[in-house]
């Protein structure tokens, strides 16, 4: 392995949740200039949804991702401590923690916030918080401030706040103890102070900065609902510049955070560890282009800003179909557009549904290297599959695109699929960017999925890839469901053994692929005093014996076989092959045997045993089964008469 690191492309992981977020879009961009310049592939391992999100059961299933990283291969590891904080507690920080502990001698830092003894990279936020404050007094002649900050407590919150009221203080001005407000960074902060503010019982102030997008726009909405007026009856500023300030109806006047540079900082650091004879070029953060106007506190909004953000949001109906695939930018309308929600639903196999996906990937331009890991038991719908992460995935099926456009499926280790492609990958003029994702319905594991492109260019994941995997799991989901409904309809529900219906089918294949001078084999099995059981113990020991006999006629079936629950206490073992005169002694007796041995387990007070008859023809065009059915039938009729004689 040591040679191998040595000769490969350094790995550098990341750790976050919903990269689709203006926090985790910083951040990946900060990381992936750095890595683009000291040629590293970068590995993002994210829940595709807000591990505060309400829906804990979906949730269960997204988490699982964190699971799945060979820490051999990786190089470095970024936590994301703030994106991984679920519930206000450390819960996933410190179930990865304890994955990173196989490998102590991984260089791990975390981004902002302390989390044990890794280095902790700090924010580059405070001169843009200060001249948060700065703009306000300068630019409005603010005087009275309200700060609406995080939870109390909390790093992030009280590190912000003890900045703007620094840099308030320096302007000579104070801030009323009403007006320090703790919140949660939601929406949900925002409108409690609105109504706060509204009722008198906190004094208005002239403006409020908040320290997310979002703590401000639950302010705006809620103040404007009351009859305030934004900004001339009070200033808002935010902190993230989010695409639903840039789109709101009283545009958020917002500051970048210095997230790019924060997440920047962590690769120097990485590489001053895993490659400290090279060369650090640290990365250029533009504090001057921090600010994004708008109307919120009264300048003149940048509508080349917000209409970038429109266009990235905006659901369009109508598209070029003569642009070529490669040349699409793809938005959410096409996505949802494009039907292909509807063209998964209607795959009628495992096997048409995964090419219906493979054929919609050009929808995640620019990414376009697709694979799909995908668990062995997944198209079994009576299969349980795992429930507890990626561990029990020992073999997968892997989907791949090739370079010319074609799919590969590939039956093969987990172990040897994605983290071998990574391997090759070194050998590859530019270094990559993936992103691995949890394949799940709910909590059960289907297997994951990744998407990977060179690191030039756009290398941000967003709502579309997230919206289109929510597709594939459903899609693959519902194959389970079809392929279970269609068990149901062709397998005895008690015994599992093929019924009348999945008999016929399954003998229409045998006939398709029987070759000149074969045989039917015809096999009748009929339990011998199920209604005196019945009678004496009760239908439920008549239900055992049942299966006991079941278990026993499916262990005699062979593999060019199928075993056949006729109905009630009746089997039938059907073959077509080569057989000799002397089957029918032979399975008689291995019946008995085997029937002997598993009885004996269940240690009942009564005789479990079967009568058993058979026959055989040459198969023909036009043969007639059911007349070697009733004639097997006869003989094992024959065999249950003269049981009763000898019993007399």
């Amino acid at each position: 392995m040591g040679e191998e690191l040595s000769m490969r492309r350094r790995n550098i992981a990341l750790f976050t949740a919903l990269p689709e977020s203006v926090h985790a879009k910083n951040v990946i961009t900060g990381i992936a200039a750095q890595c683009k310049k000291y040629d590293y592939n970068v590995l993002v391992f994210a829940s595709m949804m807000h591990l505060e999100s309400s829906w804990r059961e979906y949730l269960k299933g997204e988490k699982k991702i964190y699971e799945l990283p060979d820490l051999n291969m990786l190089d470095g590891v970024i936590l994301d401590t703030a994106n991984l904080i679920e519930n206000k507690n450390r819960g996933m920080i410190s179930e990865i923690r304890n994955l990173l502990k196989d490998r102590e001698e991984l260089p791990v830092v975390t981004l902002e916030l302390k989390e044990g003894d890794y280095p902790v990279i700090p924010s580059r936020n405070e001169n843009i918080l200060r001249e948060m404050v700065r703009h306000l007094i300068d630019a409005h002649g603010i005087k009275q401030f309200c700060i609406l900050t995080g939870p109390k407590g909390y790093d992030i919150s009280e590190t912000r706040l003890k900045i703007l009221a620094d840099e308030i203080k320096k302007h000579g001005l104070t801030i009323k103890e009403e007006h320090i407000i703790y919140g949660d960074f939601w929406y949900t902060s925002g409108d409690r102070l609105a109504r706060e503010l509204a009722s008198g019982r906190i004094s208005m102030p002239q403006a409020v900065i908040c320290v997310t997008d979002f703590a401000a726009l639950g302010l705006i909405d809620r103040l404007s609902a009351l009859g305030i007026r934004i900004p001339e009856d009070i200033l808002v500023v935010g902190f993230d510049t989010t695409d639903e300030g840039q789109c709101s109806r009283i545009i958020l006047s917002s500051f970048d955070t210095a997230d790019t540079a924060m997440a920047a900082d962590a690769v120097d650091v990485l590489r001053n560890i895993i490659d400290p004879e090279k060369e650090i070029y640290p990365y250029a953060f533009d504090e001057k282009r921090a600010f994004h106007p708008g109307l919120s506190c009264g300048c003149t909004p940048d509508y080349g800003s917000i209409m970038k953000s429109i266009r990235k949001t905006a659901y369009f109906t109508s598209h070029n179909d003569m642009i070529d695939a490669e040349d699409i930018s793809t938005d959410f309308g096409l996505l949802m557009e494009s039907y292909y929600m509807e063209t998964f639903s209607a795959a009628k196999n495992p096997e048409d549904c995964i090419r219906s996906i493979a054929e919609s990937t050009y929808l995640l331009q620019p990414f376009k290297d697709f694979t799909l890991c995908l668990s062995e038991k997944w198209p079994d719908g009576n299969a349980e599959l795992p429930t507890d992460g990626y561990g029990r995935l020992k073999r997968v099926l892997c989907v791949r695109q090739l370079d010319d456009g074609s799919l590969a499926i590939d039956e093969k280790p987990v172990a040897a699929d994605v983290w071998d492609a990574l391997l090759e990958n070194g050998t590859h003029d530019e270094a990559s960017i993936s992103y691995f994702s949890s394949i799940h319905f709910k909590g059960d594991f289907m297997g994951y999925a990744v998407i990977r492109r060179s690191i030039s260019g756009k290398c941000l994941s967003d709502q579309i890839y997230r919206t289109w995997l929510r597709f594939v799991n459903n899609a693959l989901e519902m194959i389970r469901a079809k392929r279970q409904l269609t068990i149901l309809s062709v397998r005895d529900g008690m015994t599992g053994l093929y019924n009348r219906r999945g008999m016929h089918d399954r003998l229409e294949e045998m006939f398709k692929q029987a070759t000149e001078g074969e045989y039917l084999f015809v096999a009748v099995i009929d339990m011998d005093g199920l209604k005196t059981i019945n009678d004496t113990y009760g239908h439920g020991e008549g239900d055992v014996c049942i299966r006991i006999v079941s278990s026993a006629v499916a262990q005699i079936t062979g593999e060019n076989e199928i075993c056949v629950r006729a109905g009630g206490d009746e089997f039938y073992i059907i073959g077509i092959g080569v057989y000799d005169e002397n089957e029918g002694i032979k399975r008689a007796e291995e019946l008995k045997t085997v029937i002997g041995k598993i009885a004996i387990g269940y240690q009942k007070p009564y005789t479990v045993s079967a009568s058993f008859g058979c026959a055989f023809e040459p198969v023909t065009e036009n043969m007639n089964v059911d007349s070697v059915i009733s004639r097997a039938d006869e003989k094992m009729y024959k065999c249950k008469v003269a049981k009763n004689i000898q019993r007399k």
